[in-house]
């Protein structure tokens, strides 16, 4: 009887091993996501300030196509945009990290950090400084 509460006990408390982590996930996580990570944010803030046309984003679309090795993992897949079929394939396993930086030079020529302005301090006369 103890026995059995023992057991039932651990199989809650402890989780069980997965077989999850394979060695491809450990190098994908290594080599591909940092440029992964890159792409994206560069895309993002190249569609929010409208640095990007539709026929780039199309292009890039093409050559995102290109280096998915696998393209009926989104045969039947409704897309909201362009845009939300540029992100999910870009989350794809199946892209080498070659290819990713194919696309991150891509993205690199629309690509301009716009540095925020330095706003300076303006002094108003109505404040006085107390010493």
């Amino acid at each position: 009887m103890v026995q059995k509460i023992i057991n039932l006990l651990l199989r809650k408390v402890v989780p069980k091993p997965t077989d999850s982590r394979y060695v491809e996930d450990i190098l994908y996580n290594q080599m591909v996501y940092p440029i992964y990570s890159e792409v994206q944010h560069k895309l993002i803030y190249c569609l929010k300030n409208k640095q990007i046309t539709r026929d780039q984003l199309i292009t890039f679309k093409n050559m995102l196509n290109a280096c998915v090795r696998n393209p009926y993992t989104y045969k039947d897949r409704d897309w909201k945009n362009d845009a939300h079929e540029i992100f999910t394939k870009l989350k794809s396993h199946y892209i080498k990290p070659k290819e990713m930086k194919k696309l991150l030079k891509y993205i690199n020529q629309f690509y301009a950090d716009i540095p925020e302005p330095i706003q300076e301090f303006k002094t108003v006369p109505y404040l006085k400084v107390i010493k």
